[in-house]
Formats: C-alpha cells, sequence, structure tokens
C-alpha cells in the first residue's frame, strides 16, 4: 500500500469516526436489535464481553482480524489509534474493540501485548468459533476462510 493511499484510508477513517461521535452525542440512541445483544466473546482476563457490556455513550470502534496478520489489520489498528488520537477529548468516547477471528492460533499470539502496540484503549476479544460466528453475524461481518495454494 503506497504512502498517498495510506493517508487516505486514515482521512477517511477519521471521518467516519468523527462523525459517529457527532451522531452518538446528537441523537438519542435507538434500541439495540436482540442479535447485537447476544454475542459473548472473552477479554484478555477471560471476562466475557457482549455489546451490552459497553456504556451507551460510548462509540465502539470495532475491527474483525486477527493477531497473525502481519500488514492490513496493524495497518488498520494504527489508522483507528490515529484517527481517536486527533479527535482530541472527543475521543474519550471511543471504545476500540479488535476482535480476534482465529481461535485456534490466537492462542499462540499475546492478544493484550498486540493490543498495547496500538494503545491502553484497545481491548482485544476472542472466543470459540461458534461465538466468533455470532459476532459476525451480529455486525453483518462474512467470514471466509482461504486456502491459499503453495
Amino acid at each position: 500500500m503506497t504512502c498517498p493511499t495510506r493517508i487516505l484510508l486514515g482521512t477517511i477513517l477519521l471521518a467516519f469516526a468523527g462523525a459517529g461521535i457527532f451522531m452518538a452525542a446528537s441523537y438519542p440512541l435507538g434500541t439495540r436489535s436482540a442479535d447485537l445483544e447476544n454475542f459473548h466473546l472473552a477479554g484478555p482476563t477471560g471476562r466475557s464481553y457482549s455489546i451490552e457490556s459497553f456504556p451507551s455513550g460510548s462509540v465502539l470502534a470495532i475491527y474483525f482480524g486477527y493477531t497473525t496478520c502481519q500488514r492490513s489489520c496493524p495497518t488498520a489498528l494504527n489508522s483507528i489509534a490515529e484517527a481517536i488520537d486527533r479527535l482530541g477529548k472527543l475521543g474519550a468516547a471511543v471504545q476500540p474493540v479488535f476482535i480476534d477471528m482465529d481461535p485456534e492460533r490466537a492462542a499462540l499470539v499475546s492478544i493484550p501485548a498486540y493490543m498495547e502496540a496500538f494503545g491502553p484503549r484497545f481491548l482485544g476479544l476472542t472466543g470459540s468459533t461458534g461465538q466468533l460466528g455470532q459476532a459476525a453475524r451480529s455486525f453483518n461481518v462474512k467470514l471466509e476462510r482461504i486456502q491459499l495454494r503453495g
């Protein structure tokens, strides 16, 4: 990815994060769908999280990815961290959440250490294949395993 492309993506992410915070502050909160209320994932200490675990006034910046991802995931998470920093005081309302979609490999990598690379406010979550599938469905994220040929 070229430098101008990264700058463009970062700018777009910042705009979306700012718009999300503005909308959250400007409009009354709607009711959450039952699907969002039902997902349960584990945090770094084993604590269970669902959408209801977060304060209703917070804006969640949720990224689905892999701790074993070496290019796009760190780039995106770094862009989220920069966007939150650029929001200044408004950034305090944003909770960045990383959902690791590969529970088999996530055990090999320390999710908390991976999150620390992007800032102390980042929360890393994972779960069983079924729990991750439910979380993905809650946010209309399509999961597809692609087998690369050697």
